[in-house]
């Protein structure tokens, strides 16, 4: 059977990126077609983690990327979204909602054994097998970095804290 939707009558009541913005390509107008397939009245959720100016997992990204980024494609953090969201739908309405979601316990990051924290790792640090990415030295530097920049540690237990925040937007 043959599809005969067209990009004209593509449209939804809710649209949502919930933690993957930062994979969206930064040269095209992404939130503008978006929004452009958004139904009158719709909703469009784009949810970020980690972006409380004071949040561990933004100091930690935000200094990885300093690092291993190049000056076209800088770590797209929160800031950059919502410049790219405002740019891409000028004079449309936007409300920016804060979280603090609480801490993330990510002790086992720090056991070089555990396939656990090894996953972790590869999610917060957003690569494949973190510890084979980088060299030797540079992951004992960014594990110190996380635990003694980033992180809360009480007793024998390390937390990450957490923050989310949500951009709506109606049309």
């Amino acid at each position: 059977m043959k599809s005969t939707k067209t990009k004209e009558n593509c449209v939804y009541d809710v649209i949502h990126a919930l933690h993957c913005m930062y994979h969206f390509p930064r040269d095209t107008d992404i939130f503008r077609h978006l929004y452009d397939m958004l139904s009158s009245p719709g909703i469009m959720l784009l949810r970020h983690g980690g972006i409380a100016p004071g949040n561990g997992w933004r100091k930690m990204m935000t200094h990885f990327y300093e690092f291993y980024s190049n000056e076209t494609e800088p770590y797209y953090n929160f800031d950059l979204i919502v410049d790219s969201v405002r740019e891409q739908l000028q004079g449309i309405d936007t409300e920016i909602i804060h979280r603090d979601t609480g801490s993330i316990n990510i002790t086992e990051c720090f056991n070089e054994h555990s396939q656990e924290g090894n996953k972790m790792l590869n999610y917060l640090f957003q690569c494949v097998d973190f510890r084979k990415y980088l060299p030797g030295e540079r992951v004992e530097y960014f594990l110190s970095y996380l635990k003694d920049k980033c992180c809360v540690v009480q007793g024998d237990k390390i937390y990450l804290p957490a923050h989310e925040a949500d951009i709506v937007i109606k049309k």
